[in-house]
């Protein structure tokens, strides 16, 4: 039975959150001595949605630590976002 406040009963009553049954990742950044801070930035602000700020400071972090995670959430939404950051040059992994 399906019920509008976001939880799916079985036929036992027992309800789960539709949001625990989506498979949650990690989108990381990784530092690479190919691609501009310029070239970076401009790439996180436009397929991760995020302002300009924001990506430098995950640029910056990448380049001195060698990684970020840049985005969390479920598996699928982040799926094009790494296929797209790969796209242009960008060192990412997925994880779940």
């Amino acid at each position: 039975m399906d019920n509008s406040n976001g939880f799916n009963y079985n036929h036992k009553g027992e309800g789960t959150n539709f949001e625990n049954q989506r498979q949650i990742g990690k989108l990381l950044l990784y530092n690479d001595d190919t691609n501009t801070f310029d070239h970076v930035i401009d790439n996180l602000s436009v397929f991760c949605d995020m302002g300009l700020e924001q990506a430098e400071q995950l640029a910056l972090i990448a380049h001195y630590n060698g990684k970020i995670t840049i985005k969390e959430g479920p598996l699928e939404s982040l799926q094009k976002i790494h296929d797209d950051l790969i796209n242009v040059g960008l060192i990412v992994e997925l994880i779940s």
